[in-house]
């Protein structure tokens, strides 16, 4: 239960935490507990409650420290605090460094989840080398809060809407989860701890930060003074309700899914096609999970375009490419997910597999790459807002207008019969395949060209040409941006 407690008690932190700590089993006797430590205000309080904490388990605590490498000086600086913090407190201190710029380009990932996975993956690894059992991050209650919110505007699932679990699956805990901010803020002020202040909290052109600093202030003000309690409270029962599901969910693969190794899963169509939606949707999720060894880049849009394939009622073999090379395809009898091992970008061009397809998401505050190996391409895709009075479609650039979208686009091969009107030719419709033979591209290069779909529109001959379907309104203050990499 969240309640302000009394703010001005710092007794009152240690014993929630105690309290989180008992209730859901978080340590055992003699654990280590290693401290993931920024040197903001949250982190150190947790700190210093695990310690006053650690003697009722009979264990020890220790901290660790990434520098994502990418405030400069100031990143060193809260380097140099941590260790100092720790050097006060007479515990170890382990200090790792990534470059989460570099990272997020190579994975076409946004910062914020380059460094979320480059700071889970050192705590883990330093755990794992040192000898600790566990690993305890700050999150507290009003982050809490502030995560359904995230996950509620992106259209999230009960997954999402559950919040932040005190026991991650990996085995992190979350002490502090049932604590509010200003909590923690007075804890520090009445011990007199120091901390750091990372001034990229506040920087809201993140959307995690104008939830921060806008949404929940405005709805504190004018809707619930109890928001936070209120989003901790509805997220628990969720969680509860989430929790069933996926019990039920565990059986229903013991008994339905067969397995091929670890490179391929499949359910019988008719017996999957019978349960209620939302057991489906989540049996979707287990069978890619089973093959893709997690469930990173999948997304609804994913889970929906394979509903939807599961609704097809012709025997044609139909299938869908999804992120992390696994292929799901349906025929009469089956629906299968296999991982494609082999390097399809190594194949020559005269022999591009049959078809292709992929899902792009909408990207929202992120910049997200879908490799497309049979044309030997990557399309990067993002928002600008921002005017914008030129043309569209630059060679292996284009511009979409957001509000004519439907979304997930797709990625896919020619097909037979596909028509669009080429932009500059007064609306008239042309068939692709023809637009392909006036270009004098090469027979043995058409298997390989992609197209850009919104819905049943063809809105780019990708790197060709674009379709006037695509022409932006003039100016455009927002956009879509989809371009080509190399592969």
């Amino acid at each position: 239960m969240i309640s302000d407690m009394n703010v001005c008690d710092p007794d009152e932190i240690v014993r929630s935490a105690g309290s989180t700590l008992n209730r859901y089993h978080l340590v055992s006797e003699g654990d280590r507990v290693l401290i993931g430590l920024s040197g903001g205000v949250d982190s150190v309080v947790l700190l210093h409650v695990m310690m006053q904490l650690c003697p009722n388990w009979g264990g020890r605590v220790g901290a660790a420290h990434l520098n994502h490498g990418l405030r400069g000086s100031a990143a060193d600086d809260d380097a140099r605090f941590a260790a100092g913090v720790a050097s006060q407190l007479g515990i170890p201190f382990y200090m790792g460094r990534a470059d989460v710029n570099a990272a997020a380009r190579e994975r076409g990932l946004s910062i914020e989840e380059a460094s979320r996975q480059a700071r889970y993956t050192f705590l883990s690894e330093t755990a794992t080398r040192e000898g600790y059992q566990k690993i305890a991050v700050a999150h507290h209650a009003d982050d809490n809060a502030e995560t359904v919110l995230l996950h509620l505007l992106r259209g999230g699932g009960l997954s999402g809407l559950s919040g932040m679990s005190p026991l991650r699956e990996d085995g992190v805990i979350r002490p502090l989860i049932r604590v509010r901010r200003k909590q923690i803020e007075a804890f520090a002020a009445v011990r007199g701890l120091a901390f750091c202040e990372d001034e990229t909290n506040r920087d809201c052109r993140w959307l995690r930060n104008r939830i921060r600093h806008q949404l929940m202030p405005l709805l504190a003000a004018d809707f619930n003074p109890s928001i936070v309690a209120s989003l901790n409270r509805m997220a628990a029962v969720i969680d509860g309700d989430n929790d069933c599901l996926s019990r039920q969910v565990a059986a229903l693969v013991r008994d339905e899914m067969t397995r091929d190794g670890n490179h391929r899963a499949v359910f019988h169509r008719h017996a999957l096609s019978a349960h209620h939606p939302a057991l489906v949707r989540r049996l979707l999720r287990e069978g890619i999970a089973a093959v893709k060894g997690d469930l990173r880049g999948v997304g609804g849009s994913h889970i929906e375009a394979l509903m939807d394939l599961l609704a097809k009622t012709d025997t044609r073999l139909r299938h869908i490419d999804l992120p992390g090379q696994v292929r799901a395809a349906l025929d009469s009898e089956t629906l299968s997910f296999t991982r494609q091992d082999r390097n399809l970008r190594d194949m020559p061009p005269e022999t591009p597999r049959e078809s292709f397809s992929y899902l792009l998401p909408d990207p929202g505050d992120s910049r997200i790459r879908v490799p497309v190996p049979e044309a030997g391409i990557v399309i990067a895709c993002y928002r600008e807002s921002r005017a914008c009075a030129e043309a569209g479609h630059a060679g292996n650039r284009i511009a979409l207008d957001p509000d004519n979208l439907s979304f997930p686009l797709l990625i896919r091969n020619v097909q037979p019969g596909d028509r669009f009107s080429p932009s500059g030719m007064g609306g008239k419709h042309q068939k692709v395949s023809r637009f392909l033979v006036n270009r004098k591209i090469p027979s043995t290069r058409r298997g390989r060209v992609a197209l850009l779909v919104s819905g049943e529109t063809i809105l780019w001959v990708i790197g060709l040409r674009a379709s006037a379907a695509a022409a932006l309104p003039t100016p455009s203050k927002k956009r879509v941006i989809a371009e080509v990499l190399l592969a």
